[in-house]
This record gives C-alpha cells, structure tokens and sequence, in this order.
C-alpha cells in the first residue's frame, strides 16, 4: 500500500479509508423537504404509485428514497400506465417492495383477449368464410 504524504488531507485523497463513498454520502444528505417533494411527485404521478412510495418510505427511511426514485424512473421507461398498474397490483397482495414492481413489469402482466371494436367479427364468421372460399365447386 502507497504511503500516505503527511501534511495533505488524507481523507480526500483516500475515501476508500475512511468508509464514506458518494452513493451514502448522497442517500444521507436528501433534506427532509426534497424527500417530501419527492412524495409529493410520486403521488401525483397516479394514486396508487404514490400510496406505494409513501409505504415504502414510512418503512424505511431514507433508505427508501433510492427505492422511490426507482419507482418514479420506472415511469420513463414503461409508461405512467403500466407502473400505475403495477403499483395497484403491488398494493393488492400486500407486497410493498420496489424490486417487485420492476419484476412485474419486466415479465409483463398477463394480458387477456377481449373484443375491442365493434368492427371485428367473430371468429366463426371468419371460419365460415374460409371453409365458403377454399371449398370446390361441384361439377
């Protein structure tokens, strides 16, 4: 291991020394009023999401605040929407975790098949219709 130079200031030059690294020098320094307008965002990105974040960071602190964040830089990548309903499906089993919503949205809810627009017809017409065309004509 180097010598350290004496008379310099040790603990920036060696941060590794002292324990301190940015990502918990960062966590710790969130005022409490960037943490509220932080739930407050949260909240007024959809209901739901911001029942989640406040559970989250009532259980855990300030610790909780890279976990909110994560639910709302969810947002960006899936759609309001989609984290929406994953916060609500989250809230329903009682799982109150980040690291489930971003599974749950990953793996993609499980979409059901539903007639949409009146303009699309059962699908025995279109049987139907094939059977009528490929049969021969009789002779």
């Amino acid at each position: 291991m180097p010598a350290l130079n004496k008379g310099h200031a040790e603990k920036s030059a060696w941060p590794f020394l002292f324990g301190t690294t940015g990502a918990k020098r960062c966590v710790s320094r969130i005022p409490l009023d960037s943490s509220a307008e932080l739930l407050w965002r949260a909240g007024r990105a959809g209901t739901h999401i911001g029942t989640l974040c406040n559970l989250i960071y009532n259980q855990l602190g300030e610790a909780g605040v890279r976990r909110v964040l994560g639910v709302l830089s969810l947002t960006k990548k899936f759609g309001l929407a989609a984290v929406e309903d994953a916060c609500a499906a989250a809230l329903e089993m009682g799982v109150h975790e980040y690291r489930f919503v971003r599974r749950y949205l990953e793996r993609g809810p499980q979409l059901t098949l539903r007639q949409v627009d009146p303009l699309i017809r059962e699908l025995v017409q279109y049987h139907d219709l094939i059977n009528l065309r490929t049969q021969e004509p009789e002779q």
